[in-house]
């Protein structure tokens, strides 16, 4: 349904582990073709906190909550937390199409 709409890159940093001191570390970088678009809205975070989310993100690729995007190739840095413009997801949402063969996954930042 969107895949025209996909056209720019989006780097993704997946949790790999907390350590006992509650540090985390991230798998390598992965680029996705996605669509960012840069809006405020309020959402409810996954702490349940209603939070204002800086972008919305939509992918091709099943993503989780707590790991980071950024706008653009990004890959060159393994630790998102560095980064002013790499964003924590709040909320994950996939929805299947009308006719149940393709998936929208619309992401909050």
């Amino acid at each position: 349904m969107l895949q025209n709409a996909y056209t720019q890159k989006v780097t993704y940093w997946a949790e790999s582990a907390i350590d006992g001191f509650g540090n985390r570390s991230y798998n390598p970088p992965t680029v996705f073709i996605g669509r960012w678009e840069d809006r405020t809205d309020l959402t409810i975070a996954f702490e349940g906190e209603v939070k204002p989310s800086k972008a919305i993100v939509y992918l091709q690729q099943d993503v989780a909550l707590g790991d980071f995007l950024a706008l653009g190739d990004r890959t060159v840095t393994t630790d998102p937390t560095t980064l002013t413009d790499a964003y924590v997801i709040k909320v994950f949402v996939k929805m299947p199409s009308i006719s149940g063969g393709e998936f929208i996954r619309k992401v909050m930042l």
